[in-house]
């Protein structure tokens, strides 16, 4: 008998992944009304903890289901390397360790969960240092700046496939898999038994 569905997501997941199946769901229920929430993943599990929100979809690493929530695989995702769609970098085999160590690049601010798994990502393929022309919390302003400018930028693949699909960037590193971070939906486990959370899901 619920009226609202409450859903939390990344600015870019909110964007390019949840608007087409939350508006299917929604031309479905009448009744029912949408909030729509967006933030960190820690503001997410945040709300879910709280009960802010019903459920949330993002990236939440190895959070393991405990503490009365319930986290549930969505879609596999993976990190890599984007510039625009005729970014100099981009080559059939890939740019070098080089060329991507001397690259401008921007990067989320200090402190964040993605900016830490994007410094292991680039340890991980060679990459010991960069030079970071712009910080942002704002993953939506990387790819403003990706799109207008030399600059290349590491981000989940899945958040920004459309760009990619649509010819608006390009995928400097082709079929490599750098770091993988599924997606999933975390919720209280007794909402994930919630009737008009469960249609959703």
């Amino acid at each position: 008998r619920a009226t609202q569905l409450r859903i939390a997501a990344t600015q870019l997941i909110a964007g390019s992944f949840l608007v087409g199946p939350l508006t299917q769901f929604m031309n479905k229920r009448a009744e029912v009304s949408c909030l729509i929430l967006t933030g960190s993943v820690d503001e997410m599990i945040e709300s879910v903890a709280l009960g802010g929100v019903d459920l949330a979809i993002g990236q939440f690493g190895t959070l393991s289901n405990g503490s009365g929530l319930h986290l549930e695989p969505l879609i596999e995702d993976y990190l890599t390397v984007v510039g625009r769609a005729d970014h100099p970098l981009r080559r059939a085999n890939g740019p070098s360790v080089e060329a991507l160590s001397n690259a401008h690049w921007i990067v989320p601010r200090s402190h964040t969960r993605l900016r830490w798994e994007i410094e292991n990502a680039l340890k991980y393929i060679g990459v010991s240092s960069i030079d970071i022309t712009y910080e942002t919390q704002s993953t939506a302003v990387m790819m403003d700046i990706v799109r207008a400018s030399d600059c290349v930028a590491m981000v989940p693949r899945f958040a920004v496939s459309p760009m990619i699909e649509e010819g608006q960037i390009a995928e400097l590193l082709p079929d490599r898999a750098v770091l993988h971070r599924p997606i999933g939906l975390l919720c209280h486990a007794d909402k994930r038994k919630s009737a008009i959370v469960n249609a959703f899901c």
